[in-house]
């Protein structure tokens, strides 16, 4: 069998309060139907107030020491050199927060977020790279024109220096204003860009943003390791909600050789591998390649797609994610531009068997998708390919391969460890205190679990009735 390495790399004034209409776009047709505290500058803000003192049971981010309430209004002028952001003091007058709700003030922020990937003192996800929510962004705002970018940076105000970056959106749900990870569906793991590692005055900072550039209830953040850089703010400053997840992982620090690394795999299953090589081999050369971003990789993303999706309706499932076709749409972008992309792919002469979209970020390699040709289905060319970029993986250096939540039992097949993955609320409004304890952290669970029960027909008739998948995760 050939083995390929392929990679194709591609080679301010400030806004007043007024919030900025963001851009109108067609939304693009489903190819399945789908399933403050702030400051108290303003009315709402006060009425906010009074209530937070009333109920006594909302969260407050003040510092240990707090100074008196300074408002929050727009940054000097002269003194910001971005555009295309709304910018306010902190509190405690130590950052200026500065908010990009547009494609154009994304781009504004480019040059600070990549500088802050390189200066990050915890592991990154690919989720939040600026390449990646870029991309997701475009395609996202075609499709929901009445959703908002809410992406935060925090400087300090000293020297202007960028310390933080987190990457939200907004959308309204059930009349509540939710801020969430941009490009939230397609999201695995989130965490916020910083430099070093965060403290608490910046962050709660960022959380005060909520009331620049327009309002969230509620900051809903999803999928968080615990080894995040924001981990521990949100431990300690948020709402548990939803049901804790794990992710499996390969630790390829095992050994310098696969078959150490594998070491607690059973016999049986390697020999049960070895077999199922000696049956695709009959059907013709074997090759292996890992393709790097550019117009091939583009391609193979919408082969991978293509899959997944017959896979998913074959066995009667639903993809949140992949149900909107602006997220594949985001993906396909990803796998054109961003540097972090890589898919694997194991053909059989010039017929591809299966592909796996991966993201490499540091020492990590992110398993975000496997697809496979039904037409070779039967000799499970998925769990020949796995084997094959762990090898890859681990010829180039790679630390961990990450199976990314939540667990299922393909992945146990292959890992040993797990980290656990939670999600947090963090509400600014009464609306956000209800809807973090409702919704969150009580009704959202238990659909979803009433949802999984159910047989495959309901859950498609369901989906397509509501017009939005329900969560559903896809095992090869």
């Amino acid at each position: 069998m050939n083995r390929v390495s392929v990679f194709n790399y591609p080679t301010g004034s400030c806004i007043s309060f007024a919030e900025k209409p963001s851009s109108t776009h067609a939304a693009d047709p489903h190819r399945i139907r789908e399933t403050d505290e702030v400051s108290v500058s303003r009315p709402f803000d006060l009425a906010y107030a009074a209530a937070t003192a009333r109920t006594a049971q909302m969260p407050e981010f003040r510092p240990a020491e707090a100074p008196a309430a300074r408002a929050l209004a727009p940054a000097n002028a002269g003194a910001c050199r971005r555009d295309c952001e709304t910018c306010a003091p902190s509190r405690n007058g130590l950052h200026r927060v500065c908010v990009a709700d547009s494609l154009d003030g994304l781009d504004a922020l480019k040059e600070a977020w990549e500088t802050l990937e390189r200066e990050a003192a915890a592991p990154l996800t690919p989720f939040q790279s600026f390449a990646f929510c870029r991309a997701m962004a475009e395609t996202m705002l075609k499709a929901h024109p009445d959703y908002r970018l809410h992406v935060i940076c925090v400087r300090r105000a000293a020297d202007d220096a960028p310390l933080l970056i987190l990457p939200m959106e907004i959308e309204t749900h059930a009349g509540v204003r939710v801020a969430r990870w941009l490009a939230g569906p397609a999201v695995q793991y989130g965490d916020v860009i910083a430099a070093g590692l965060p403290d608490d005055d910046a962050l709660k900072a960022a959380i005060d943003s909520a009331g620049i550039g327009g309002r969230a209830d509620v900051f809903d953040f999803r999928n968080i390791r615990q080894d995040a850089a924001i981990a521990p703010f949100l431990a300690r400053t948020g709402h548990a909600t939803g049901v804790t997840s794990e992710a499996p992982f390969v630790d390829l620090t095992r050994g310098t050789e696969l078959d150490a690394v594998l070491a607690p795999q059973p016999a049986k299953r390697k020999k049960d591998r070895r077999r199922k090589w000696r049956r695709i081999a009959e059907r013709g050369d074997t090759r292996f390649e890992v393709v790097g971003p550019g117009p091939r990789a583009a391609a193979l993303m919408r082969q991978a797609l293509a899959f997944k999706l017959d896979w998913l309706e074959a066995n009667g499932l639903v993809s949140r994610a992949l149900s909107r076709k602006w997220v594949r749409d985001g993906l396909v972008a990803v796998a054109a531009t961003a540097p972090a992309t890589r898919l694997s792919v194991l053909s059989v002469d010039d017929d591809v068997a299966a592909i796996e979209v991966g993201f490499v970020e540091g020492r990590r390699y992110h398993a975000f998708m496997g697809a496979i040709n039904a037409a070779h289905g039967e000799v499970s060319p998925g769990e020949l390919q796995t084997e094959e970029t762990l090898s890859w993986c681990l010829d180039g250096g790679m630390e961990r391969y990450d199976f990314l939540p939540p667990v299922q039992r393909y992945k146990l097949g292959w890992a040993a460890q797990t980290e656990t993955v939670a999600n947090y609320a963090l509400s600014r409004s009464w609306r956000g205190w209800l809807y973090a304890r409702l919704y969150l952290g009580f009704a959202e669970p238990r659909m979803k679990e009433a949802f999984h029960r159910l047989p495959a027909p309901a859950r498609q008739l369901l989906a397509r009735l509501f017009g939005q998948a329900a969560t559903e995760s896809a095992a090869r």
